[in-house]
């Protein structure tokens, strides 16, 4: 079936004419048959003399296509066999085909990893850790919702590098609407944003508009629609604030290593003067306090997941996996031990010499930044050696 473009064109933009759309197929189509074997079943779809710029994108074409049409998981992704396990657990199969864009077959486009930056430019700074799944049946024990979602180390936002980003509805394995057509059922708009997830609309009755970016307006859909709701204002709610949480307290903890790894240095390679000294010691005993009642509200929140399998509980065993490397290192502050000073290691100078200059490298640090502090401090100690 060839249809002629240019003809079509000209017949929708002159309105003088009334004909029927029946009529103008027949005038802008032509149907030529061949032969063919009749177990092979396919299409194929061939643009020519386009001048469209995004239908001759192909890398866009492709993108497109992976997240609105019936294809399968792509091999890398590591969660496929468990989605695909679940839905054969319950009973649900979704149509899928083959699909080639020129030569190269399209998948979807969900990742195992999250990224940052942009497609000439990108970085891994994650990845998925896990899915998990959610469904819902009516009064009836018809099944209205399907769908999964993938939970991430942080569970924060993911920028428009990871295209797939969002909960996706679909209907018949197609795409109905886009990244944002869910952002009006969550309680907090940008956890859309969180997830890579995909929502089934399984109720026979549940049927897209005409435009394909919603559904028709009718019972099965309100309770669709109430349902997924539901969801979004409960499970994903709760999961995003207490990620929230538990990254706020392992950065307190962080912070706190990374302190004490700096107040370490400054203990051998010695303070600029006593009042440094006084202003670290304070630092580091404010930054342990933090820490402590960072872990404290860790243990709280795990104590109070139901099961080991809940979406907290898997990010807090990566959080918990991830720092067993991290060796807490003791620094023990004590009233009576002598701290060294910088100029400690200047024995040209007599004592008095040596304080006056403490109080130079002082007046160096609150005047310049730190590079440049540092550095001049650094030529001066070697002039005085």
């Amino acid at each position: 079936m060839t249809w002629d473009s240019v003809r079509l064109r000209t017949i929708i933009n002159n309105r003088s004419e009334k004909e029927q759309a029946a009529e103008v197929i027949d005038q802008v189509t032509s149907i030529e048959l061949f032969s063919e074997q009749a177990d092979v079943h396919y299409f194929k779809v061939i643009l020519k003399e386009v001048s469209h710029e995004e239908l001759l994108d192909i890398t866009e074409v492709r993108r497109y296509l992976s997240m609105v049409a019936p294809v399968p998981f792509h091999p890398r992704f590591i969660y496929r066999r468990k989605i695909s396990n679940e839905l054969a657990a319950d009973q649900v199969k979704l149509d899928e085909y083959q699909i080639f864009v020129n030569t190269e077959q399209v998948f979807k486009g969900y990742s195992t990893y999250i990224y940052e930056g942009d497609m000439e430019n990108r970085r891994k700074i994650g990845e998925v850790i896990d899915v998990l799944f959610f469904k819902e049946r009516d009064e009836h024990g018809q099944l209205v919702m399907w769908g999964w979602y993938g939970i991430t180390e942080k569970n924060q936002s993911l920028n428009q590098i990871n295209y797939a980003r969002g909960f996706r509805l679909r209907k018949a394995n197609i795409q109905v609407g886009d990244e944002y057509s869910l952002i009006k059922l969550h309680r907090d708009r940008r956890f859309q944003f969180y997830f890579f997830g995909e929502v089934y609309a399984m109720h026979p009755d549940i049927l897209p508009n005409a435009r394909r970016d919603y559904f028709i307006e009718n019972e099965a859909y309100f309770d669709f629609e109430n349902k997924l709701k539901n969801f979004l204002h409960t499970t994903i709610h709760k999961l995003c604030y207490a990620a929230s949480e538990i990254n706020s307290s392992v950065k307190r903890i962080d912070e706190y290593y990374t302190f004490q790894e700096e107040y370490q240095k400054k203990t051998q390679n010695g303070f600029t003067d006593k009042g440094e000294h006084q202003e670290y010691t304070e630092r580091l005993s404010k930054k342990k306090e933090e820490a402590t009642k960072a872990e404290a509200r860790l243990e709280k929140i795990a104590s109070g997941q139901e099961n080991e399998n809940s979406p907290i509980t898997k990010i807090l065993d990566r959080l918990t996996t991830a720092r067993q490397n991290k060796v807490e290192k003791q620094v023990i502050i004590a009233d009576d031990i002598k701290p060294k000073f910088r100029t400690d290691k200047l024995t040209k100078l007599n004592k008095e010499q040596r304080k006056f200059l403490g109080d130079v490298f002082r007046i160096i640090k609150n005047v310049l930044p730190n590079d440049v502090a540092e550095n001049l401090i650094i030529k001066i100690e070697e002039e005085m050696k």
